[in-house]
């Protein structure tokens, strides 16, 4: 089909699934076109995704609370967890400054990268996703995770004395 250059189709959302709801036309000067309209929002949720739609991003800066410990999956995957301390941008009740620890996951380069050139105390920052599992200890309880996965880590600086011992 030929469309004039000014025309620009808007169209409701047609699938084949779900409830037939009659037809519309839509017309643009001289050009009319008759479509057959189905809406059925759950099957077009479904096959759009609604994971399309969400943000699942972290940013943290802080510094590592022990050295990374370098492990390797029966894969050959390296992997190392790590915690970070991250202080809050304000006081607390008392006054003071809270820290939140929060478990991160590192994978291959980005795994053995962190094990090799940093330590404890060391600022890094880390940019990845929250990421819920759970599993059965032997015991019977059921224990939930939540942590961040790493997809980059940023070598920020050391502690004080790191400076000093390598100069």
């Amino acid at each position: 089909m030929n469309f004039p250059v000014d025309f620009v189709p808007l169209m409701p959302h047609v699938d084949d699934i779900g409830e037939k709801n009659g037809t519309q036309k839509l017309k643009n000067g001289d050009f009319t076109r008759k479509i057959e309209v189905h809406y059925d929002e759950d099957a077009r949720k479904r096959k759009e995704g609604l994971w399309q739609n969400m943000i699942n991003q972290v940013v943290l800066v802080g510094r590592l609370t022990k050295d990374p410990e370098l492990r390797y999956t029966a894969d050959g995957a390296a992997v190392a967890n790590i915690t970070l301390a991250v202080t809050r941008n304000f006081r607390n009740a008392e006054g003071g400054i809270d820290t939140d620890f929060v478990q991160c996951t590192l994978w291959r380069k980005v795994a053995e990268n962190t094990a090799n050139y940093c330590r404890k105390g060391s600022i890094i920052g880390v940019m990845g996703r929250i990421q819920t599992r759970n599993y059965e200890r032997k015991d019977g309880q059921r224990v939930f995770v939540t942590e961040v996965v790493a997809e980059s880590v940023r070598f920020m600086g050391g502690k004080t004395y790191e400076w000093i011992e390598h100069s």
